[in-house]
């Protein structure tokens, strides 16, 4: 597979190979195929803009669910929700992250305030006492 030198081209088939829900094993086929129209296109109207590739395939969306209908449901379906408990487990560790990192903040400046005394950094306080013998 060449690389489209056109950056409208690009862009579209980037467009309909996010709009893809399946695995990359399966959209690779789709978007060679989809690339390979797009070259021959190019060839023919080096030239085309964003809106030339649409008028001549369709926008990506039109074009991604062409391609989804042609899939069975139920894998369509099973490629949904793998997405969406990955997304779900991208943003929970990263709420993780960020609170175990606030904790740490909130730790660090507390142990800090309680360490200073009258504005004075004070490691260890000893108590002497008088006799008055």
């Amino acid at each position: 597979m060449e690389k489209l030198e056109n950056k409208y081209a690009r862009r579209y088939l980037r467009r309909v190979r996010a709009l893809l829900p399946c695995s990359r094993r399966e959209k690779k086929p789709i978007t060679l195929s989809l690339s390979e129209s797009l070259a021959d296109f190019l060839e023919e109207q080096p030239e085309a803009d964003y809106a030339a590739i649409q008028e001549r395939f369709g926008n990506p969306e039109t074009v991604a669910a062409m391609c989804i209908a042609e899939t069975p449901m139920p894998r369509v379906l099973k490629e949904i929700r793998i997405r969406s408990r990955v997304w779900r487990l991208a943003v929970a560790v990263a709420l993780l992250i960020l609170l175990s990192w606030a904790g740490y903040v909130l730790y660090t400046q507390h142990s800090i305030e309680s360490e200073v005394y009258n504005g004075h950094y004070v490691d260890t306080i000893h108590i002497i006492s008088r006799t008055d013998d």
